[in-house]
């Protein structure tokens, strides 16, 4: 498993076209460029402004010249390694120690030629982070232990091994080209000697070889020689624009305070001439109230006049109406009479139609009278015909000698109307005479006790029984 170490120090200048790619390298072999990825949030220009405007904000003064709040790491990968394991090593980064990183670029063509064929690959990633808490606006503060974490960290969101802790300077990338040539030279100078031991034929092209890589070592140092002047040069020039930034800041602030005096004196010309509209207009409504005042003048002298005419013609009016109202009177007198006569009319209507309701309400309840009484016969018509049944056979078993013979009983039922079945029920009679003389006990007893619960309960409450028969005939009953 491949080890993988960070290390972080302040950016450097040109670092955003190092790592788009932006800036033409001669040490980088671009047939494998496609292969390199770039994600960013924000530019390092507009997050060195935020964080110097933030830090004079929370602080209340500048940030020091030699602060580095944008600082930039190398970070070893492999070449499985994705844009999203990085974005998950900066997002640790963030919950851990509060580094933002905004810029990530991934470098797949960045190495040195090993023999002929071979090509030894320098596979890497920059971070590029705020070194700034927000809140307070000072620079993170990591300690050697932090450092330490960082690395173990940085191993396991990677999944390589990590790196042991060493004291070695750690190589920009010129220094890395630098050193890999020193190598390949010491190497081809090794290989020098031993083809010297083998013979000389060879002495003076190796020598050749050995000058023109000496040339470009000389030169490769010359490059890095004329890089560290561009950056003194750039370092001289932002001091430079810091300086003219300053002067521009208190130039700006010398510009706000006038700016300030002259909008107080605005703000009091204005206020002044906001009291003299008010004024102005204070005076308009009175000259409006005057005129107004001067018109309902006119206008109550013309009222005046219309009232004096219109109590001449309200007079005139007044007396036609006197006029009315006496014959009025007279007429309602004569309408109070005819008034009396009819009110005479109406009360003896109303005592005859209460004498008509009355007499109405009393054949009404004749009529009911009659209805219950009509009941009350057919009922005593059933109730009679087993009374007659048992004093018959009463006076059969009572041996009186026929005391109603069938032929009387016949008579009775006749007398009550029962007549549309007389010779059937003088048949009934007489066989009923003829099983009393046989069997009086049997036939007799029976009847008689019918007859007479039915007499007791008619002697003892006939107005009950009488109203049993109402209530009967108001539930649907027949009798």
């Amino acid at each position: 498993m491949a080890q993988t170490s960070i290390h972080f120090q302040a950016v450097k200048g040109g670092s955003e076209e190092h790592n788009k790619r932006t800036k033409k390298l001669d040490y980088v072999h671009h047939e494998r460029s496609s292969m390199n990825e770039y994600w960013e949030s924000d530019t390092q220009e507009a997050r060195l402004a935020f964080v110097t405007q933030n830090a004079k904000a929370k602080t209340g003064r500048k940030m020091q010249a030699k602060a580095t709040p944008i600082r930039e790491a190398v970070v070893v990968i492999e070449d499985t390694t994705t844009m999203d394991d990085l974005k998950k090593l900066a997002k640790r980064f963030n919950d851990r120690f509060g580094i933002d990183v905004f810029q990530i670029a991934i470098h797949k063509d960045e190495g040195y030629r090993k023999g002929k064929d071979g090509l030894k690959l320098n596979l890497h990633a920059h971070l590029v982070a705020d070194w700034t808490d927000h809140q307070s606006g000072k620079s993170l503060k990591l300690n050697r232990n932090d450092m330490s974490e960082m690395q173990t960290i940085c191993a396991e969101v990677l999944g390589m091994e990590r790196g042991k802790s060493s004291e070695k300077q750690h190589l920009s990338a010129i220094q890395f080209k630098i050193a890999a040539e020193e190598q390949r030279a010491e190497a081809q100078t090794k290989a020098i000697a031993l083809q010297s031991v083998l013979g000389g034929l060879m002495l003076h092209a190796v020598t050749r070889e050995v000058q023109l890589h000496e040339g470009k070592l000389k030169y490769a140092k010359e490059q890095t020689v004329q890089e560290h002047k561009i950056m003194a040069h750039y370092r001289d020039l932002r001091i430079k624009v810091s300086k003219e930034r300053e002067e521009i800041s208190q130039e700006t602030k010398e510009m706000r305070s006038q700016m300030q005096f002259c909008k107080g004196v605005v703000d009091s010309k204005i206020k002044r001439i906001e009291a003299l509209r008010s004024e102005i207009s204070g005076l308009s409504e009175q000259k409006n109230e005057v005129l107004e005042l001067i018109g309902q003048k006119e206008q109550l002298k013309k009222d005046v006049l219309s009232l004096e005419c219109s109590q001449q013609e309200t007079q005139m009016e007044l007396d036609v109406l006197n006029g009315e109202v006496f014959m009025k009177e007279k007429s309602r007198d004569i309408l109070q009479g005819e008034v009396q006569e009819l009110t005479q009319e109406r009360d003896k209507a109303k005592q005859e139609t209460a004498a008509a309701r009355a007499s109405l309400l009393e054949l009404t309840r004749n009529k009911e009278n009659v209805k219950t009484w009509k009941c009350a016969y057919q009922e005593l018509l059933h109730i009679i015909q087993p009374v007659l049944d048992a004093i018959t056979r009463l006076a059969h078993y009572n041996g009186r000698g026929g005391m109603f013979t069938a032929f009387e009983t016949f008579q009775i039922n006749f007398a009550l109307g029962k007549d549309d079945k007389r010779e059937e029920r003088a048949a009934r009679y007489t066989r009923w005479a003829k099983e009393d003389e046989e069997k009086p006990q049997l036939y007799g007893d029976y009847r008689y006790r019918c007859a007479e619960e039915e007499m007791q309960k008619i002697a003892k409450n006939p107005t009950a029984y009488l109203n049993s028969i109402k209530e009967g005939q108001s539930r649907g009953m027949r009798y």
